[in-house]
């Protein structure tokens, strides 16, 4: 064979394997490239948490009730159709159902309309998943599983914890067994904790027996009664009290009972009795122990059994 022919044999033999390369590389390009696989809902969100503190007769929160639908990657997802219920309140709910955005995020709105001061909203990813939130307005309602500040007398510590944080101490109380959950600085609130287990400390299963307000608290009935309100004020609000007494605990204070509403007041006095009408409550001390005895509840220590509850717990303002 001559070198000119081998040179064009050679050629076509390296052009023919550089093509069959291409090919071989084109057909690896297309499984490289192959199409995603498309995202599937898994689980829906409270994207801000599961405790939220509300404005009561508002719409308000501390931060906004977003949610969102998300896959097994926790990316949110846009499109999506969330379903809601309100498992527990008298407000109102914006929507029952809602699509997330692009962005893959939906907003709700509730207002507390009604006169419950708590709601509870299940939000529901259909066939899929089902979780809920809570809602708090901060205000007072006397009576049977009324509320205060935050805090129904309903729930455990935990709950005190989830809206109020970490109080500043636990101090016990050297009469009953019952220990106090102190905020009485940062948020002007103490509670009072049933010590089932009589350990001395506060646990977060143990439930809330009574709230007190103290000096520079926001919070107020229906009838806007509250810290600061005079004696004439609360008695205009609720008619004659149950009983009227001094106590000299410092500072010196007319104790105002209302045991059907589960509200004692303490009023600021000089004198003693009587009460002074002009001056206002610095004090405010409730329970719902109303229509039942609380013997076994709360357990003596050493000075008396109750048959109701002691609404004159350790006082707070000095």
């Amino acid at each position: 064979m001559s070198a000119k022919r081998f040179t064009y044999s050679l050629l076509l033999f390296v052009v023919g394997a550089t093509n069959l390369g291409l090919i071989s590389s084109c057909g690896g390009d297309k499984n490289v490239n192959a199409p995603a696989p498309i995202p599937v809902p898994a689980l829906v969100v409270s994207v801000n948490g599961n405790y939220f503190k509300a404005v009561m007769g508002d719409t308000a929160v501390d931060r906004p009730l977003n949610f969102a639908v998300r896959d097994t990657l926790n990316h949110n997802l846009a499109g999506q159709w969330i379903f809601f219920n309100l498992l527990d309140g008298d407000g109102a709910l914006s929507a029952d159902s809602l699509r997330t955005n692009s962005t893959g995020i939906t907003h709700l709105t509730y207002s507390f309309n009604g006169v419950k001061g708590s709601a509870t909203i299940q939000y529901i990813l259909k066939n899929k998943d089902t979780a809920e939130i809570d809602l708090r307005a901060n205000t007072v309602i006397p009576g049977v599983d009324g509320q205060a500040q935050y805090i129904l007398f309903t729930d455990l510590y935990t709950d005190v914890k989830n809206y109020n944080g970490i109080p500043a101490s636990e101090d016990e109380d050297p009469t009953f067994w019952v220990n106090y959950a102190n905020y009485e600085l940062s948020k002007h609130v103490v509670f009072v904790i049933n010590d089932v287990n009589q350990d001395h400390h506060p646990q977060n299963a143990e439930d809330v027996l009574a709230i007190i307000l103290t000096l520079g608290n926001p919070s107020k009935t229906k009838d806007s009664i509250g810290i600061g309100s005079t004696y004439h004020e609360i008695k205009a609000a609720y008619g004659a009290p149950d009983s009227v007494y001094y106590d000299p605990a410092p500072p010196p204070a007319i104790a105002v009972e209302y045991k059907s509403l589960g509200m004692l007041f303490f009023i600021d006095t000089v004198t003693g009795t009587p009460v002074d009408t002009n001056k206002a409550a610095f004090e405010i001390h409730l329970d719902d122990f109303i229509t039942a005895p609380v013997t076994g509840k709360i357990s003596e220590k050493n000075v008396l059994t109750a048959t109701e509850s002691p609404l004159n717990y350790r006082r707070f303002r000095k």
